[in-house]
């Protein structure tokens, strides 16, 4: 394991080469069909040790039910995910290392109180008691949560909450993050304390993928952008460029109207 900036418990991150990050995760021919409807068509792409992905994509492009399969929460109709090389769905244990923040939170609460939600995570897997209430402890501050510990979470607001539901994941130790629309029905305040996380993970080289259409708060924290249209990936590549492309069809606004450039896109 390795120290990240006071992040060590929740980014575990290996040594490659600098000239190029290790493949984290890949999918290969990925299709999902829901009955007569395909929702993936052949998706390929590849995930890099410690970069913070975007992927961006009308209603109905395929972006939850992509994220549901690479967090290994669903089974793809055919094709394969990869962590690491190795195939997903032949070694559950690896499912531990990738963590999925709904965009709903109140679906993945568990936990009567705060404390005990970030807790469910770790003591599930098997971490000991004193180690699972490092984590928690950990988890507390880095989410700005220490004063609700004892609060139960219907209690808390929505910020709040989606704050708790990336507790919960950063107290597993997850090696990929993966955020489905982090941002939904927050206020400039809360969406600030979200970004503020995922500067901080960013920094601490932690990987992590955000699903979303508001690319104004993000793409600044951002390395590379996905556009998914229709299931399938339409555009990869560096935000600035993959921008200089989009095209109307793909349901996605270019958010430089308003700014110079991707860089500029942020809330914090």
């Amino acid at each position: 394991m390795k120290e990240c900036g006071g992040w060590h418990r929740i980014c575990l991150k290996t040594e490659a080469p600098a000239s190029r990050p290790a493949i984290i995760l890949g999918a290969r021919n990925l299709t999902r069909v829901f009955g007569d409807f395909s929702v993936l068509r052949g998706i390929d792409l590849d995930l890099y040790e410690g970069e913070c992905a975007v992927i961006a994509g009308a209603n109905g492009s395929g972006k939850t039910v992509l994220s549901r399969i690479l967090a290994g929460l669903i089974a793809p109709s055919s094709g394969g995910v990869f962590f690491r090389g190795r195939p997903l769905e032949e070694t559950p244990w690896l499912r531990r290392a990738v963590g999925l923040v709904f965009q709903d939170p109140d679906a993945q609460f568990v936990g009567e109180t705060v404390a005990e939600d970030l807790a469910f995570g770790p003591r599930n897997l098997g971490v000991p008691p004193e180690q699972t209430a490092a984590r928690v402890k950990e988890a507390l501050e880095k989410t700005g949560l220490e004063s609700k510990a004892d609060w139960a979470p219907r209690r808390l607001s929505g910020g709040e909450k989606r704050r708790l539901a990336l507790g919960g994941v950063l107290a597993m130790g997850c090696e990929i993050i993966f955020m489905d629309e982090p941002f939904a029905n927050l206020d400039w305040p809360s969406v600030r304390r979200v970004l503020e996380i995922i500067s901080r993970l960013k920094a601490a080289g932690a990987t992590q993928v955000i699903l979303t259409h508001e690319l104004e708060k993000v793409l600044a924290h951002a390395d590379r952008l996905f556009v998914l249209d229709n299931g399938v990936i339409a555009e990869d590549g560096n935000c600035e460029a993959v921008l200089d492309r989009l095209k109307t069809g793909y349901g996605v606004r270019d958010p430089r109207r308003s700014v110079k450039s991707a860089a500029d896109c942020t809330w914090l």
